[in-house]
């Protein structure tokens, strides 16, 4: 999805100098409101429904970012916008870390897919250490947008040819599944699906010969990702499977297959 496309200017702060959570989304809502998006809904609405969002959890997933994000029934587009602090506030990230640029997502209730894509993004262009220190040292909120926009993970276009290729992801080491499942749900026009699986152990230790070897108990993690993405980005989504987790090569937890699709009709819901 290209982030150049749905960040606006008037949607973008630098350098501000907030002291809490609170403070960050009583800004967002600030922000936001500018929209005629959101013209016939009260700030303080968008502020407490920010609020409740982070009540079900902390949406500081690490490295000094957070996307607080939020739907209203009855608007009919995105409002997209970031924040760059000049100091860091406690926002309860999952590592602990003070907070310094905040992303926000204020969408329709009825867009889910489209939330979803924007929201794995933004997280993927985020978690470029290069892409984080350019917006961070942003003076405008033009030059923060180009920052953001000069990450090519958070740009993938759709694919315009019909022709596809099929990936099979088996995931067996949980503390990465939710980022890998990200790289696909961050590219326009690709169908994803998972599927719950065993280790082959968990059935090789009801067998008597193995009884004394194995225990299902030791199963572990197993999911198997599966996706259908446009040829022309395949490539692209090798990559971006390997930015998370390092040399494929070099894991004997994670296994990638990519087919050639003869005939592919049809999507997938969220």
């Amino acid at each position: 999805m290209n982030l150049l496309a749905v960040v606006k200017p008037e949607y973008v702060s630098v350098k501000e100098k907030l002291s809490s959570k609170a403070d960050a989304l009583r800004r967002i809502a600030e922000l936001a409101k500018q929209s005629a998006v959101l013209a016939e809904v009260d700030p303080e609405l968008i502020y407490d429904t920010l609020r409740d969002r982070e009540k079900i959890g902390s949406t500081g997933f690490g490295n000094g970012i957070a996307i607080p994000h939020c739907r209203f029934a009855g608007i009919t587009d995105f409002v997209v916008g970031v924040l760059t602090l000049a100091n860091g506030i406690d926002f309860d990230s999952v590592d602990g870390k003070p907070v310094r640029i905040v992303a926000f997502i204020v969408g329709p209730e009825s867009e889910t897919p489209r939330h979803l894509k924007l929201l794995s993004s933004l997280s993927i262009a985020l978690s470029s250490a290069p892409t984080r220190a350019a917006i961070l040292a942003a003076a405008t909120p033009e030059s923060l947008i180009q920052a953001l926009g000069d990450d090519t993970d958070g740009r993938v276009e759709p694919e315009q040819q019909v022709e596809r290729r099929l990936f099979q992801i088996v995931v067996q080491d949980e503390s990465i599944f939710e980022r890998l499942l990200e790289v696909f749900e961050g590219i326009d026009g690709a169908s994803v699906t998972v599927i719950e699986s065993r280790n082959s152990g968990s059935y090789l230790a009801r067998l008597p010969l193995f009884a004394s070897l194995l225990s299902d108990a030791s199963s572990g993690f197993n999911r198997i990702i599966i996706a259908t993405v446009g040829r022309a980005i395949s490539n692209e989504a090798v990559r971006r499977i390997e930015s998370v987790t390092g040399p494929l090569d070099e894991r004997d937890d994670v296994l990638v297959v990519v087919q050639d699709i003869h005939y592919a009709a049809g999507g997938l819901s969220v």
